[in-house]
């Protein structure tokens, strides 16, 4: 099985730029705490959710159930393992 060549960490200008900082939705800030405190930064794509804040609340929503659900067989730790594997060979930086 051939592998994709490995993308260069450094991004160039995005195509849709992302919202500032200081520009986040004050409805959504209390939810990007938890992203900011487990990985030391906001990923790109969570910046990006920021343009539409009823889309970024569904999406924290689906990964909060996917994450946390008390009925899962699978726990968090081996779910963020699967997670970090599927990153790592579609070659996302995080």
């Amino acid at each position: 099985m051939n592998k994709p060549p490995p993308k260069t960490s450094e991004e160039k200008e995005p195509f849709i730029p992302y919202v500032e900082e200081e520009n986040y939705p004050e409805s959504l800030k209390p939810l990007l705490g938890p992203y900011v405190e487990r990985m030391g930064f906001l990923p790109n794509a969570l910046k990006l959710y920021m343009h539409r804040p009823e889309i970024a609340k569904t999406l924290f929503a689906l990964n909060s159930n996917v994450m946390r659900d008390p009925s899962s067989t699978l726990d968090q730790q081996l779910k963020r393992k699967l997670g970090t594997f599927a990153s790592k060979i579609n070659g996302c930086m995080y």
